[in-house]
């Protein structure tokens, strides 16, 4: 597996569990015995015509491959670093195999919402102090007041989750 950054990965991720997949000749895939013989599924296939793990897996479907389960999607990079663990496997849009390892300390702060707008793909937010959105798959419950962020730097934050009440800024390790 080659060293990646987060800047390199295509979303959605998704999980692949605890045991690195087994490579080779392009193609990424999980073997496991059964009653004595072997049961491999495949995760994807690089030697298959598409850009992403989507398309090549679709097609690897439409010809009856056995495909390993992705049971876990990530659309987020805030989710990435909430769900990682340094054990688990994940791999990208484009077939990238990786895990994610934290290594940073942040400030998780909370502030207002003071606008929430329904979209066809979720929501976007507006959170006091804060110029810009952020975008959620989910819309805030209604007693969801507050705006968890990671303030990664002093002027960018990612949307970490949604709070009843305001919480005591803290840390987390991302």
């Amino acid at each position: 597996m080659q060293s990646t950054g987060l800047k390199d990965l295509h979303f959605p991720v998704y999980k692949l569990g605890l045991r690195c997949p087994e490579v080779s000749d392009g193609v990424v895939y999980y073997e496991y015995r059964r009653d004595g013989s072997p049961d491999v599924r495949i995760v994807d296939n690089k030697n298959i015509q598409g850009a992403t793990l989507a398309s090549r897996r679709l097609k690897m479907l439409s010809e009856d491959i056995v495909l390993y389960n992705l049971n876990t999607a990530v659309f987020f990079i805030s989710d990435l670093m909430k769900l990682a663990s340094p054990t688990v496997w994940w791999i990208d849009s484009t077939g990238i195999i990786f895990r994610y390892i934290k290594s940073r300390i942040v400030k998780l702060v909370f502030k207002k919402i003071t606008s929430k707008l329904r979209i066809t793909s979720g929501c976007l937010i507006e959170v006091e102090d804060i110029p810009g959105r952020f975008k959620s798959l989910y819309p805030p419950l209604d007693n969801q007041e507050y705006a968890g962020l990671l303030r990664i730097s002093p002027h960018a934050y990612l949307l970490y989750g949604f709070y009843s009440e305001k919480l005591k800024d803290t840390k987390r390790k991302i």
